[in-house]
């Protein structure tokens, strides 16, 4: 399933409408009504599924993720079922042999996705593999945004801010999500790194706790010893200080990402 959000924040004739992770702005068909107060239908960003690397025709415009109960119009358009999550593939055994060639190619799409959520001022916050849509053997979507944030950005560098804590999945949280402290989008870069760990290593349910919570201790992993270019890279998204972590930009051009033919040329 693909869903769009329609939300009418513009001129009064006009709605706005996020498909393929792009905000498009396009008339209002005659007739069309917001939705009613209290309606069971009230959106919320988890309708919003941003793919992988692809970029809709059309200007690009600021996404507004504000949802005013008089300005709203919700159309859902069932597309595609996508009918497995990561996580379901990464607990399924006849997975524990991987194709680290398809991993790479997944990762980078993830990789892509959150750096456009990034690009809009946004900070998705539980980013996780039952968060993450399998809509093909070679196509992966992130989802549901329902507890994302706005960005602070000052003079082109972002300031953390203090936010509500423990929003997210424990599991997959960055250190200072779990604290009253302030945390940018850097949590989200730190989660992707137990990710990619996830995907380049079969792990048990107890082995990938304990693993993670080494991480964001500052603790030694021996996980990805084997694999020296993947350990440097996770060691280096998953430091205990944020602003020791690379941006987007910075991991598409690790080395890890040398070789992969499908690589995008941009984010």
């Amino acid at each position: 399933m693909s869903c769009r959000f329609v939300a009418n924040s513009a001129p009064k004739n006009r709605r706005q409408t996020i498909e393929n992770g792009l905000l498009q702005t396009h008339p209002l068909r005659k007739g069309s009504k917001p939705l009613r107060k209290g309606s069971p239908f009230t959106p919320s960003p988890s309708l919003i599924l941003i793919p992988h690397c692809e970029r809709a025709a059309g200007p690009s415009l600021t996404p507004s993720f504000s949802f005013s109960s008089q300005n709203i119009i919700l159309e859902i358009y069932f597309l595609k079922l996508c009918n497995s999550t990561l996580s379901t593939w990464l607990s399924d055994p006849t997975n524990n042999v991987r194709d680290l060639g398809k991993m790479k190619s997944w990762f980078k799409q993830l990789l892509s996705a959150v750096a456009y959520i990034h690009e809009q001022g946004m900070i998705h916050r539980d980013l996780k593999p039952s968060n993450i849509l399998l809509a093909s053997d070679v196509l992966i979507k992130i989802c549901d945004l329902g507890i994302s944030a706005s960005r602070k950005i000052i003079d082109d560098q972002e300031v953390p801010i203090s936010r509500t804590n423990d929003r997210g999945t424990v599991k997959y949280m960055a250190p200072e999500q779990k604290g009253w402290a302030g945390y940018s989008a850097k949590v989200d870069i730190f989660s992707l790194g137990l990710i990619l760990a996830e995907l380049w290593v079969p792990m048990s349910e107890d082995l990938a706790s304990t693993v993670f919570d080494n991480y964001r201790s500052g603790r030694s992993n021996t996980v990805l010893s084997q694999y020296p270019e993947v350990e440097h890279l996770v060691n280096w998204m998953t430091s205990v200080n944020d602003c020791d972590r690379p941006d987007c930009e910075e991991i598409a051009k690790h080395r890890f990402f040398s070789g992969l033919n499908e690589m995008h040329n941009e984010l």
